[in-house]
This record gives C-alpha cells, structure tokens and sequence, in this order.
C-alpha cells in the first residue's frame, strides 16, 4: 500500500487568556515590597493574621467577622512562609491574574479577540503604588485619629522607630482590637500638651471639624489650639501631619496689636495751646476779659 506523507503536526497555541495572566503577575511581582508600604486593608490583615489562632477569634468578636477565613488562610501562609510583604500580596497578586484571564475570556465572547486582550492587559495596570517618606524626628510623641490608624506604625515599625504613642495604653493584640485602647480623653489632652512635637497621623478625609468621638476629639483640639503646622504629607489614604508646640513669646506677640489698640490716650496739647513765660514755666492762655456793657443813653426832656 502507497503510503501517505505524514502533513505537518498541529502546533500547540496557549489560550489567549494566558498573555494577560502572565502580565498581570510580572507586573504584580515586579517591586512587590518595595518601600514597606501597605494599604489600609492589608495593614489589617497583616496584624490579624500574625495573631494565634485564639486570638483571631477573640478579635473577630470585636470587629466585624466577614474576614476571619481569610485571616485564618493568611495566619497559615504566615506560619509556612513568614509574615513578610511578599506573603501578604502574594494571594493578592495571583487574584489580579485569575480576573486578567477571567476578563479576557468574557470580552472575547461578547466582542472579539482583540477586546479581550486589552480588557485583560489592562486590568493589571490599574492598581497605583505611593510611598511614604520620613518626617519625623526620634523621640516625638505620635497619634492616630481614628485609633485603629495605628496600623500604620504596627507594618511598617521602621518608619516609626522612635516615637512615642503618648495615647496607647493596652496594645491591638492585648486588647483584641484593630486600634488598642487608649486613654480617657482628659489624659490624652494632658499628654498631648506636655510635648514639643507631635507627628499625626490620619485618614486623607479627615473632617476638619470636630471627632466624632471623645478620644480623637481631645487630640485635635490639643493640637489645632496650642501648635503648629510644619509638615504636611497625603500617602496612600493617609495624612501624616507633623505639628510643633507654639511657644509663649509668639502668643503674646499675636495679643499684643489688641492690647496697643485697646489702650489708646488722648493726644497731649499743643505747645501752641499753651503761653509761655519768661522763666520757662507753662502759664495757662486766660480769656479776655468781656466788654461791659455801655449804660443805658437818656431821653432829653421835652421843652416848653
């Protein structure tokens, strides 16, 4: 029997949702714990899931539980990988890249080829990266308005390595809270007044009136009646706003246009309003004497 040239082999083609999938985890890889800085949902996530497992359960009666598997699945990469960066974006980074093939696929279906592949490659380039940079000088005092901002310093402690949290008085993990407790609200404004400069750290969104609660109200009032503002940073969905103690003497010197104002003389009279004497002394001008008046003129008798 004559035999047949075998045709050419079918190449192997990799899905298209790959390109995408591929992208996104370079992209994702690519500078992942670069800076040390973490948004404000991984800050609670890395907090949480360094926690014993008795812990995390007691946490997630104070705080709301609808997270508490993916707390207990990062508390067992922490313990098989570390409680690094890489560990906690990790899972993130995979997730971006299962939605880039997802994405792909479905505007493939809907509109072609073409749009499926750009709606997957650009998926990856929509999360944005900021950095934080150093303000503050060692041995400042340090707040968080709210309290459970104090997640910053818990992930990267390094940035805050020697400030004092002047409000803390039991810690997130001792507490079973995100923020820890503080002090009552008369204390944390003693404290407050007894430093020279205070590094605050805040939501972006910060209202500027008043906190809503007690604690956070007694720090901003401290800060915004006796300090001043010398730097101020927006990183990230935080705010970090360095403040410095007025001193007396710039107090005083603000009062003292009202005090000069308030305290206005009568000008002094004139030389000219004055006379002189021979011997130098001051002789007050007399008036002039008035005019008498002239006597009544009289009627001459008729004649006869």
């Amino acid at each position: 029997m004559p035999s047949h040239p075998a045709g050419p082999r079918p190449r192997l083609r990799l899905p298209l949702w790959t390109v995408p999938v591929l992208w996104t985890v370079l992209l994702g890889l690519w500078g992942l714990s670069r800076g040390h800085s973490v948004g404000r949902d991984e800050a609670a996530t890395w907090l949480v899931a360094q926690r014993s497992t008795g812990e995390i359960w007691h946490t997630l009666q104070h705080v709301d539980a609808v997270h508490g598997l993916y707390h207990l699945w990062m508390h067992a990469l922490f313990g098989c990988f570390g409680p690094g960066i890489t560990t906690l974006r990790l899972p993130s980074v995979l997730a971006m890249a299962a939605a880039a093939a997802c994405v792909t696929v479905v505007g493939c279906r809907l509109r072609g080829t073409r749009t499926g592949l750009v709606g997957g490659l650009a998926l990856a380039l929509l999360p944005a990266i900021q950095f934080q940079r150093r303000l503050h000088r060692d041995g400042d005092a340090v707040l968080f308005v709210p309290a459970f901002r104090r997640d910053t310093a818990l992930v990267s402690p390094g940035d805050f390595a020697g400030l004092r949290d002047i409000a803390l008085v039991r810690g997130p993990a001792e507490s079973g809270t995100l923020g820890g407790e503080e002090a009552d609200p008369a204390t944390i404004h003693a404290l407050t007044l007894a430093e020279r400069r205070v590094l605050l750290v805040t939501d972006a969104s910060l209202p500027p009136g008043p906190a809503p609660l007690a604690r956070d109200d007694a720090k901003l009032a401290a800060l915004r009646a006796h300090f001043t503002v010398v730097a101020d940073e927006r990183v990230r969905g935080r705010r970090v706003t360095v403040y410095e103690r007025r001193s007396a003497g710039s107090i005083i010197s603000r009062r003292a246009p009202r005090t000069r104002r308030s305290c206005r003389t009568a000008p002094a009279a004139r030389p000219s309003a004055a006379r002189r004497s021979r011997g130098g002394g001051v002789r007050a001008r007399t008036p002039p004497p008035r005019p008498r008046a002239a006597p009544p003129a009289t009627r001459a008798a008729p004649g006869p």
